[in-house]
């Protein structure tokens, strides 16, 4: 049965390398079903194979909830569509079940990161000829990512972990190239995607990492010099270009505003959409609405809505975007219950609790970017969710195989 572990843990490797890119001419999802295949083969022909974790499969149940929703919704094509975007909750849950998967947990999460650093290299490089070179005037933040199928502020969401993972990990190391370097490139194609409340959590990273790192006493003065000096970099370069600092303004204007200081300035419109959200759960806040109707259920509740908003182009009110809840905690609450809302609550605190500092960074990335974005809507959001998940909850389990 050694092929069909090899075959399994091959389709990990692609799934790792792919993820931060997800190409279409080289699809990241055929590395999932290389896995599934070699994982159909041992649990048909060797299950000593398996070594079962239950806190595993809470992903598992998030997609079981989600497909149960599919039941008592009135937009089935709808719910159709959501159960199959969320199949990698489901697919590797299961796969994680092998050993073969379990162990190998570790070299993915290596994968991930150099994957990760490379796509950041190509990122900036993309970033430098749009913004230096062939400078455009409409160019901004929405496209800043080079890559189709990520949109920028979910792309600064895998920098920020990897960046972070990076510099968290090998904060022992005597070598301050191979410690900060590509973390520093990481955190900083992070910040010039421009999705604000990356802004937060890369803040978070570098204070973390400067607590730990001074903290060790086998850091020397010149890499603690280094590290001081990639944090200051770091947050020059939030202000280093027009679209960072627009968007700085943006969230000085949206918080006069929610401060009721200057309501002349615009509110952000996520404020809305929570509010609205927040009742359209309480109409059903057992079951949630259904896979399918949640998002119609909160456009329903704000076509109401007289907030007037500007787009850079135009004004434009709520119920002419078909935005969703914009909140992840919100959104599943809203689509499957209190009991989905709670899985997905204790898949946090799962990570939070493991000893590996990546599984308690991703904790921490997940919760900021849940709060602003419903990030289980897109594939990319799924991908990073439920891959690296169960990767970073394996590493607990290591000693245990």
């Amino acid at each position: 049965m050694r092929y069909a572990a090899v075959i399994l843990q091959f389709g990990l490797i692609w799934f790792a390398f792919g993820l931060p890119f997800q190409l279409k001419w080289l699809p990241t999802a055929l590395g999932m079903m290389l896995a599934g295949v070699g994982w159909v083969i041992l649990m048909y022909k060797a299950k000593r194979h398996f070594n079962l974790k239950p806190l595993l499969f809470l992903p598992l149940l998030l997609f079981a909830l989600n497909a149960i929703g599919m039941a008592y919704s009135t937009d089935v094509n709808r719910a159709v569509r959501m159960v199959s975007l969320s199949i990698p909750l489901a697919a590797f849950p299961l796969l994680f079940q092998t050993k073969a998967a379990q162990q190998m947990a570790p070299q993915l999460l290596r994968f991930v990161l150099a994957s990760s650093a490379f796509a950041a290299i190509v990122t900036l490089g993309y970033l430098f000829w749009n913004t230096i070179i062939t400078p455009q005037a409409d160019f901004s933040y929405r496209q800043y990512s080079p890559f189709a199928h990520i949109p920028s502020h979910y792309l600064a969401m895998y920098f920020s972990f990897a960046g972070g993972a990076w510099w968290l990990m090998n904060i022992r190391e005597k070598s301050a190239w191979f410690t900060y370097i590509p973390g520093l490139i990481l955190l900083l194609a992070a910040l010039l995607m421009n999705a604000r409340i990356q802004f937060v959590v890369v803040l978070l990273i570098i204070i973390w990492a400067l607590v730990n790192g001074f903290r060790r006493y086998t850091l020397t003065m010149k890499t603690k010099l280094a590290v001081l000096l990639g944090a200051l970099f770091l947050i020059g370069g939030v202000f280093s270009l027009p679209e960072n600092q627009r968007r700085l303004k943006e969230t000085k204007d949206e918080w006069r505003n929610m401060a009721n200081i200057d309501h002349s300035k615009q509110k952000n419109h996520r404020v809305y959409l929570w509010t609205y959200g927040v009742n359209v759960v309480k109409e059903a806040p057992l079951w949630g609405h259904g896979t399918g109707d949640a998002n119609s259920a909160l456009q329903n509740a704000y076509q109401a809505s007289d907030a007037q908003f500007w787009d850079g182009e135009g004004l434009y009110y709520l119920r002419d975007i078909g935005y969703n809840y914009h909140n992840q905690f919100l959104q599943t609450w809203a689509s499957n219950g209190v009991f989905a809302l709670l899985i997905l609550i204790a898949l946090l605190v799962i990570l939070l609790q493991t000893p590996h500092p990546a599984a308690k960074l991703l904790s921490v990335v997940l919760f900021f970017s849940m709060f602003t974005e419903s990030i289980l809507e897109r594939q990319a959001g799924v991908f990073f969710v439920a891959f690296m998940f169960v990767v970073t909850a394996s590493l607990g389990l290591k000693k245990q195989l």
